[in-house]
């Protein structure tokens, strides 16, 4: 039977220290954020802000417009930053296509951020 000897001696090591130190706990505190900012933050690494800004106006396009407007609408989507509301009524499309600049600042106030550039009403 062969016995082996331990080939590193523990006795002049510092022993484990089970506790952080107040520098360390300092320091971790000074990293904390909100999950709010930290989601705001990893939108805005990934570039993501501005698609999410555009399914939350496609989304609240009834409370913004009206449901008047809303009802007479078939489609809308999003490509490079103009809207395209697809309409079935074309006394409402002439009245709004007059209106366009009013329709952007109207959106745009409502979401809080430049969303929309151009709108284009078909």
């Amino acid at each position: 039977m062969l016995l082996l000897k331990p080939t590193r001696s523990f006795k002049n090591q510092p022993p484990v220290r089970y506790y952080k130190k107040k520098e360390e706990i300092a320091k971790r505190k000074a990293d904390v954020q909100t999950i709010g900012d930290s989601i705001k933050g990893l939108l805005k690494a990934y570039r993501l802000q501005g698609k999410l800004n555009e399914v939350d106006l496609v989304q609240r396009w009834e409370e913004i417009m009206g449901k008047p407007i809303a009802m007479k609408t078939k489609e809308l989507y999003f490509r490079d930053q103009k809207l395209f509301v697809r309409l079935t009524s074309a006394p409402l499309k002439h009245e709004l296509n007059m209106s366009k600049s009013k329709v952007v600042e109207l959106l745009n106030r409502a979401m809080g951020d430049e969303v929309v550039k151009e709108v284009v009403f078909l």
